[in-house]
């Protein structure tokens, strides 16, 4: 009996000793070609970047984004939509620089601030096609996404290895979210990449501070401020992130009180001034109205406080703090106001078949379960049940820790915010969240799993490719499949989550294809101008009109948000809604052909 037992000892240890053979020689294998796998995964998510960019249209916000960075460029002047900071719309419109367009400023949408106008006149009026000057354009948002994945794998290379690096930059490279925000000229990628920058530099700064580090992660956060006004939470979650590192190491002397009030004040010194450098024409010209009474054409000369919302308690008192401590007019200043007053009074939003202005706590965990894809889904599940089953700290827990404050902020803070716009409002969670998932996967799933973790991680990898190059070309539209897909996405969510008017192009090509017209076009986030310039020109002015029959004699093609009632009258497309489709175009624009002849 107990010669079996020992036999049977032997056994287990013999696997043992074997499996983890195995494992370290995978591991050695992905050590060695790190630099090649992570440099074929962002190739790939750029080349589907690019594949599936070609094919569409302008989105809603792309023109007033990408005409706005330009005329900041070419008038040192910032009136044009300050409804948004200007660095990452600078950074966009960089390669317009060397098109030698015509500028328009001498146009009266320019003269009168009218920001659509001009961006349909800047980029469907000029010497250079429209399509060119898109991708020229969106390929700097592209070229970002890619630095925000090369700088996940080094950072968590450099702090956990090669094998959660890689996992994490596996994650990051099929998300349909990233790959579809990571390629339109708008703020949501480039804040994703300097929040993430900002955050991991402050770690590495609270791992070993130094003069260096601290001014590293300074403009980082200086720069993600000039991008996107979501990243102001930074501003006091940092101290908190410094405040739980002194805490959880009283022993170190690298930290303490007075290097925190130092530290603090160097940060917000260098950050307030990369922002003040980015509207450096606008400072210079406040400084001259200062000195000299005489106000220059690029500076807001009405007060700031009158600009901002006296309807509710927070409002008025910023109003009150404003005008006290008697704060210039500049642009950023006012685009804050403007997002205090929004964030306050709310925005049309959709949420499972509801409609609101003021927004529901559950609408980001739904749209994150909804637009997650499986396999990340599933490997959160694995590894939150391994991390109970193993109950061990994990290694580097502070650094873990600091990482994950951060994303879990921001998304409380998402929760309670009156703006459920879109997933893409909490794209700069994601980066976090793969660091800290291959963390758990590698470190408690692999013990758990044992023998079975390779195998596991080849399922999930294969199930997260599959279910990503299924939705190609069409990203934006993309739902999990545990969702349903994205042919059911428009039950959960609506927006910029499936519909932000991308598909015009597809639809002119499917018309053509199809000899479908005349047409009567419905097209969220598209005017006009764009509809001419593809050759989806409106068969009647004025449609769609409420109608209790199938008389408009054109093909309708319909956007969801509009067929669904968002942003239009419900009553607008009721029939339409009786009705089954003739086709999609891309998951988002319904086709109806309502022609006489077809009906007969």
């Amino acid at each position: 009996m107990n010669q079996q037992k020992a036999k049977e000892r032997t056994r287990l240890l013999t696997l043992g000793s074997n499996e983890v053979r195995l494992q370290g020689s995978f591991s050695d294998w992905i050590d060695h070609r790190f630099v090649l796998l992570c440099a074929f995964l962002l190739i790939l998510m750029v080349a589907l970047q690019f594949g599936s960019v070609i094919q569409e249209s302008q989105t809603n916000d792309e023109g007033v984004h990408l005409a706005s960075g330009y005329s900041y460029w070419v008038a040192g002047d910032y009136r044009m939509d300050p409804t948004h900071p200007a660095f990452a719309r600078m950074l966009a419109a960089l390669p317009m620089l060397f098109m030698k367009l015509d500028s328009h400023l001498d146009s009266e949408a320019w003269n009168h601030s009218q920001a659509v106008k001009y961006a349909d006149l800047l980029l469907y009026n000029n010497r250079i096609p429209a399509d060119k000057i898109w991708l020229c354009c969106r390929s700097v948002i592209i070229a970002l996404t890619a630095l925000l994945g090369i700088w996940m794998a080094w950072w968590t290379r450099k702090h956990f290895g090669s094998n959660i690096a890689l996992l994490a930059l596996v994650l990051f490279s099929f998300d349909p979210n990233l790959i579809a925000h990571g390629r339109y000229v708008t703020t949501d990628l480039p804040v994703t990449l300097f929040i993430f920058l900002t955050c991991t530099l402050w770690a590495d700064f609270l791992s070993a501070p130094s003069t260096k580090k601290l001014l590293l992660a300074s403009v980082a956060l200086g720069l993600a401020l000039a991008t996107k006004y979501s990243a102001i939470f930074l501003i006091p979650v940092l101290p908190t992130v410094y405040c739980v590192a002194w805490f959880s190491k009283r022993a170190r002397r690298s930290l303490s009180l007075r290097k925190f009030i130092s530290t603090v004040a160097v940060m917000n010194v260098v950050a307030v001034s990369v922002v003040a450098l980015v509207y450096a024409p606008e400072v210079i010209g406040s400084i001259h109205f200062l000195k000299t009474g005489v106000a220059p054409a690029n500076i807001a000369v009405r007060p700031l406080a009158s600009r901002l919302p006296q309807n509710k308690i927070l409002g008025r008192v910023l109003a009150r703090t404003v005008s006290t401590i008697h704060l210039p007019s500049y642009r950023y200043l006012i685009g804050l106001g403007y997002q205090t007053r929004q964030g306050l009074t709310g925005h049309p939003a959709y949420l499972l078949g509801h409609f609101s202005n003021d927004g529901w706590r559950m609408y980001f965990p739904v749209a994150f379960l909804v637009k997650t894809p499986t396999a990340t889904l599933l490997a959160c599940i694995f590894a939150l049940a391994a991390v109970l089953v193993v109950r061990r700290p994990p290694r580097k827990g502070d650094l873990i820790l600091w990482i994950s404050i951060p994303p879990i902020v921001y998304f409380a803070l998402s929760m309670v915010s009156h703006l459920d716009i879109g997933v893409r409002h909490i794209l700069p969670v994601y980066p976090f969240l793969y660091v800290i998932l291959a963390i758990a996967v590698c470190d408690y799933v692999r013990p758990v799993l044992r023998k079975w973790f390779l195998l596991t991680v080849v399922i999930l990898v294969t199930t997260l490719a599959v279910e990503s190059l299924a939705i190609y070309p069409d990203y934006l539209s993309f739902f999990n499949w545990a969702s349903g897909g994205p042919d059911n996405g428009s039950r959960y969510l609506l927006d910029s989550n499936i519909d932000w008017g991308q598909n015009v192009k597809k639809l002119s090509r499917y018309l053509a294809k199809n000899s479908l017209y005349p047409v009567c076009p419905a097209i969220f986030g598209n005017g006009q101008t764009q509809l001419d310039y593809y050759g989806v020109s409106p068969h009647a002015r004025g449609w769609p009109i409420v109608r209790t029959d199938w008389s408009s004699d054109c093909v309708a093609a319909v956007s969801i948000n509009f067929l669904r009632g968002v942003f239009v009258s419900e009553k607008a497309f009721a029939t339409l809604r009786q009705r089954q489709p003739d086709a999609i175009v891309g998951h988002s624009i319904y086709i109806y052909d309502l022609r006489s002849k077809h009906n007969r």
